[in-house]
């Protein structure tokens, strides 16, 4: 990716608010089960915990589960590999984008270095036991061209923050960047700080290695979750993020 194309040359087809609703209830199930595996608490307790999340899951919503999420979910209490507990941690950010899609939360998705405020989002949707058939049947997702504008803006910090500092030294990488950044500011979806996206303030180019890995992480979770919500990929695992 070189620049930006509007939405408009983007094929988008959102998926129906049902199948949001019910990937979002398969995603907080996924991030629970990962504060299963670091919150302390007695062992039989959270086994128990454990075995709910998958039993309930399983009876109310199969159809909308994946292989590997099932297979999280089945491993006992105190065995997630770092992999899967990553899996757990990315399905949290997901679940931000999909909330943010289905209005569970009225305020705008934070910024891409923002920790997210995970607790009301959870407690917001369905859990063991309670039905979830409500929440599929009342799901509104929000007009097309917010999502739409919200799966650009998810794209240009995901493209930005792949962008190591060593390529800054190339005149091309910074002749696209600085057309991104005008193009980001003409639209309103991104400030901009000497010709470059502004974050907290700064130029993105003068944050730390951290914060841009931090960044990079939170805009590839955001993306994926985003492109699924507008019809790319086939299955929740094979959602593309380069769709230009």
């Amino acid at each position: 990716m070189t620049d930006q194309d509007a939405d408009e040359y983007v094929d988008i087809n959102l998926r129906s608010p049902s199948d949001v609703a019910a990937r979002a209830i398969v995603l907080a199930t996924v991030t629970r089960r990962g504060i299963i595996e670091v919150v302390p608490n007695d062992d039989e307790a959270s086994e128990a915990s454990r075995f709910d999340l998958a039993a309930w899951l399983r009876i109310h919503l199969d159809a909308a589960l994946e292989f590997a999420e099932a297979a999280l979910l089945d491993v006992p209490t105190g065995s997630l590999s770092e992999a899967q507990l990553a899996t757990c941690l990315d399905a949290g950010g997901a679940l931000v984008a999909l909330n943010w899609c289905l209005s569970v939360d009225s305020s705008a998705l934070p910024e891409p270095n923002a920790p997210a405020n995970l607790e009301p989002l959870l407690q917001a949707l369905p859990q063991p036991w309670q039905d979830p058939k409500s929440s599929l049947f009342s799901a509104v997702l929000r007009a097309e061209e917010e999502i739409a504008l919200e799966r650009e803006r998810a794209e240009i910090w995901w493209w930005r923050a792949s962008i190591i500092p060593e390529d800054l030294h190339d005149i091309d990488t910074r002749t696209a960047i600085e057309a991104v950044a005008i193009e980001a500011a003409a639209t309103n979806l991104i400030s901009t700080i000497n010709a470059d996206l502004a974050l907290a303030g700064r130029a993105f180019a003068k944050h730390d290695e951290a914060t841009r890995a931090n960044v990079l992480s939170i805009a590839t979770v955001r993306l994926r979750a985003l492109n699924w919500v507008c019809g790319f990929g086939t299955t929740w695992a094979d959602v593309p993020l380069d769709i230009s």
